[in-house]
């Protein structure tokens, strides 16, 4: 029971990561587009602006750039 939870979480997450990858690249290419750039350069523009979301939230790990209080 507790694996086949894990496995959905996973798959549900990954989900949830790609919808969200999607929609950073489409936006940006439609905001391209918009600005009448070349379309093969917006959407390049786009799936470049999603793969630095992604490589960057790698790279920084949870939990970097939150605010402290300071306790």
């Amino acid at each position: 029971m507790a694996a086949s939870l894990l496995n959905v979480g996973r798959q549900v997450g990954g989900a949830a990561g790609l919808a969200v990858l999607g929609t950073v690249a489409w936006t940006v290419a439609a905001d391209n587009a918009r600005a009448k750039a070349p379309y093969r350069q917006a959407l390049a523009a786009g799936f470049d602006r999603a793969a630095c979301r992604l490589t960057c939230r790698r790279q920084r790990g949870p939990g970097v750039g939150t605010v402290s209080t300071g306790s």
